[in-house]
């Protein structure tokens, strides 16, 4: 039997949209049948809304940063483009994006499938997104580097 990626992204993705603030699916990618590993790009729906919804995501059970993942380029037309690679800990970019990258192991028969979103929130400018990464920190009470050890993934589990 197939693997059903649209069954799959249904119940294991779908519901993450719903709650608030709410996000949207952007892309997916995902190699093999069935795959180790499923990445979903999910965006803010609304803008200014990403502090909110990485947190949101965050705490939803079973959720931590995706640390120390190697560098994976895909091509976009005519492109080389690197996702990602490195630490998943929210960051802003050059281009006004606010990203996080989550990892959680979803539970399939025999074996776990990873899910990896990256939570982004599109802003005017790369201050802004800044801005918005320093807010998500701001949301917890902690320090930022107690929230990054706190959602540390379980190497080995």
């Amino acid at each position: 039997m197939s693997f059903d990626i649209k069954k799959w992204l249904d119940q294991h993705v779908v519901p993450l949209l719903a709650g608030e603030p709410q996000a949207l699916i952007h892309s997916e990618l995902h190699r093999g049948d069935p795959p180790e590993e499923v990445l979903v790009f999910l965006q803010a729906k609304e803008p200014g809304t990403w502090p909110l919804l990485a947190k949101r995501i965050l705490e939803t059970s079973g959720f931590s940063f995706d640390y120390l993942r190697e560098q994976a380029m895909v091509r976009v037309g005519d492109s080389i483009v690197n996702i990602f690679g490195g630490d998943g800990a929210p960051f802003f970019n050059k281009n006004g994006m606010a990203l996080a990258r989550f990892y959680k192991a979803i539970p399939e028969g025999d074996r776990h499938i990873g899910l990896i979103l990256d939570v982004g929130g599109k802003y005017e400018t790369p201050g802004l997104a800044a801005d918005a990464v320093k807010h998500f920190f701001s949301l917890f009470e902690i320090s930022p580097l107690q929230v990054c050890a706190d959602h540390r993934p379980t190497f080995g589990g």
